[in-house]
């Protein structure tokens, strides 16, 4: 019976030792919520509207605070918010594309908002570019099937030959035998000779024409799909262009 008694007693004074520590602890637990009462007080909202030269909204501007990461951007009017922002002299930036970026200084008071308007000038040109004129060249006639190589006076004296036929064997599909000029596997006998739109081959046999290459102004050697003003060619035709002469004359008289 006293042991009963015993361990009620003891059951009691635990129970309130339990409540008197709960009761002392409360207060100290209390000054713990203050500070966070005090932060949300510590703040302010800026708000405002940034405009054009033509003083109408600009939307889509970047609104920030710095030194904070807080910011927004500006809705089709112009108009914009920022709530939260820290008390005290603020620097506030506005920047969109095309226009010097605005900041201005902002006095933000505990629970009331500062105003913050912004006036872009006219649009800034970052950068002028050259005008380039482009031209288009058609370089493969679709319309033809002739393959044609131009030996100009020029590229005549650059070549390591003697002669006209010596330079138009360095072309593709030519080949220089003892009896002429072979065009793609063809005899010499079916290659044509022109001189300034002048046939001068043998007619009966063909062969090949000697012409001083100081007189060679320019020469066409065609290897296929001729046009209907190239007659009697089966294999190549060689289109030589002279050179003119002048009424003038030079010299030194002694």
């Amino acid at each position: 019976m006293w042991t009963l008694r015993r361990n009620l007693m003891g059951a009691t004074l635990m129970v309130l030792a339990s409540l008197a520590w709960a009761g002392l602890a409360s207060p100290q637990q209390r000054p713990a919520t203050a500070p966070a009462a005090s932060a949300g007080a510590a703040a302010g909202k800026i708000t405002g509207r940034v405009i054009g030269e033509d003083k109408q909204g600009v939307p889509f501007v970047n609104v920030i605070v710095l030194g904070t990461k807080q910011g927004t951007m500006t809705d089709d009017n112009g108009n914009y918010s920022i709530p939260g922002v820290p008390v005290g002299t603020q620097q506030v930036k506005a920047q969109t594309v095309g226009f010097e970026p605005i900041t201005q200084t902002a006095q933000v008071n505990a629970g009331s908002g500062a105003v913050v308007n912004f006036s872009f000038g006219s649009a800034k040109i970052t950068k002028t570019l050259e005008e380039i004129e482009v031209r288009a060249e058609k370089r493969i006639d679709t319309k033809s099937s002739t393959t044609k190589h131009n030996i100009t006076a020029e590229k005549l004296r650059e070549l390591p030959v003697d002669n006209l036929a010596q330079a138009i064997a360095t072309k593709a599909g030519v080949v220089a035998a003892s009896d002429g000029l072979h065009f793609r596997g063809g005899r010499s006998g079916e290659v044509k000779f022109q001189v300034d739109g002048v046939e001068a081959s043998d007619p009966l046999f063909g062969g090949q024409s000697n012409i001083a290459s100081l007189s060679v102004s320019g020469t066409d050697v065609l290897s296929g799909g001729f046009d209907a003003e190239y007659g009697n060619a089966l294999s190549g035709v060689v289109s030589v262009s002279t050179k003119e002469g002048t009424d003038r004359l030079s010299g030194e008289v002694r």
